[in-house]
């Protein structure tokens, strides 16, 4: 019997951003893997992001034709930026948009997903924080 292996060493990366979520109504869990911004900085950043589907957190596929809805959020504030572009579907899973940090400190950026001709983000829709210096 023979046995390979390879060893990984994996750390933490702050700027890495994803969220996984569930629609209650079809038991699919969602992935959202942002792609850009990386570095963020104030202003209009491009907001790229994927998305996947999977009926058991094993198989994934990904989504085309979602419409996605941004709303920015700083909290410190309690400020919503304008200028934002919602992300559009641009093929393989991939989808591109514009958001806009007018000023430093702790954004949300809260994604509403429809899919299929139905809200799938129905109860909290997904956060993703970045922090803009």
């Amino acid at each position: 019997l023979r046995i390979d292996s390879a060893r990984f060493d994996i750390k933490l990366n702050e700027k890495n951003k994803f969220k996984i979520f569930v629609d209650l109504n079809t038991s699919l869990s969602y992935l959202i893997t942002v792609i850009s911004p990386y570095d963020v900085q104030r202003g209009i950043n491009t907001f790229t992001c994927m998305l996947h589907e999977s009926p058991n957190f094993i198989d994934f596929t990904q989504v085309n034709g979602a419409q996605m809805y941004i709303r920015t959020w700083l909290d410190s504030l309690q400020h919503v930026s304008s200028g934002n572009v919602n992300p559009v579907d641009n093929g393989s899973g991939m989808y591109e948009g514009k958001i806009n940090f007018d000023y430093a400190g702790l954004w949300n950026v809260h994604d509403s997903i429809w899919y299929n001709n139905k809200l799938i983000t129905e109860r909290d829709p997904p956060s993703i924080v970045f922090i803009v210096p």
